[in-house]
Formats: structure tokens, C-alpha cells, sequence
């Protein structure tokens, strides 16, 4: 049995994961951002109760996991800041230091997760991860070196 989930309880649902991506750095969060306004729009209009049923909980599913991630990235900025306070002071190496300024978040997707998308779901996934590669190239190449006086070139790797 399907249930009707309510435009109130859709727009709180929205709102809610627009909130979520505060916590993102730039280029993520703008790009997280733009890609749930988008599908929100994409699915507007639809009146399957099916389908807007699934599109709900995958979202909500979405949220719970920001929410969760919201929490570990927390953690990870509060050790970040004490491990840079700690650079700082020169007791980390420059390999150390670069592993502490390249935080991951997100998950990837599993194998049954993929083989469930259809051809033009696959397709748009290949076209987030292009434009997401694209998008960290232009954000990386914005940003000024950050140096404070240090040779940090990369060359000790």
C-alpha cells in the first residue's frame, strides 16, 4: 500500500537537506544544492504516488546520512583545528600536514544500487561525476596558495 506523503511534508523534506549541505565546502555544497533543486523540479509535477513514495524516502535516506556525516565532519574539523594548531608549531611533517587538509566525505554507491539505475539514471550519474571533477579543477585553480611562508610544493611524495 502506498501512502500520500503531504506538499507540507515534501517542502520540510527539501528544506531540510538544503540545510544538511551548509556543513559542505565549496564546491560541494553549491553543487549539492543545485542538484536537489534541480530534481525537485524534475519532480514537480508527478502524480504517481509510486513514484513520488520512492523519491521521498531516497531523499529522506539522503538526509539521514547527511545528518550522520554532519556529525563525523564536525569531529573531524574539531580534530583538523587541533592537528593544524599542532602543524603549526612544525610537529608534523609536510605529508602528515596535507593528509589533514584532504577530509573525504560522501559514500559511494554499491554495486546493487548501480545495477538498479536505469540507462538514463547512468547516464546522469557519468555527468554529475564529470562535472564534479570539472568543478573541483576550476575551484582548486581559484584558490591561492596558502603557503604562509612554507615550500610546500608536493615535492617530498
Amino acid at each position: 500500500m502506498v501512502s500520500q506523503i503531504s506538499k507540507k511534508e515534501f517542502l520540510k523534506l527539501y528544506r531540510d537537506i538544503l540545510k544538511s549541505h551548509r556543513i559542505l565546502q565549496e564546491p560541494m555544497k553549491s553543487m549539492g544544492d543545485s542538484y536537489v533543486k534541480n530534481e525537485w523540479r524534475l519532480h514537480k509535477k508527478v502524480k504517481d504516488n509510486k513514484v513520488l513514495n520512492k523519491f521521498y524516502t531516497e531523499w529522506d535516506q539522503y538526509l539521514n546520512f547527511m545528518d550522520k556525516q554532519r556529525e563525523s565532519i564536525l569531529d573531524q574539523a574539531m580534530e583538523k583545528y587541533q592537528q593544524e594548531q599542532r602543524a603549526k608549531s612544525n610537529d608534523y611533517t609536510n605529508e602528515e600536514k596535507e593528509l589533514f587538509i584532504n577530509t573525504l566525505v560522501g559514500k559511494d554507491l554499491d554495486e546493487f544500487q548501480i545495477n538498479q539505475l536505469n540507462k538514463d539514471q547512468k547516464e546522469k550519474l557519468n555527468q554529475l561525476k564529470n562535472e564534479t571533477k570539472n568543478l573541483f579543477n576550476e575551484f582548486n585553480q581559484d584558490q591561492p596558495e596558502n603557503n604562509n611562508g612554507n615550500n610546500n610544493n608536493n615535492n617530498n611524495k
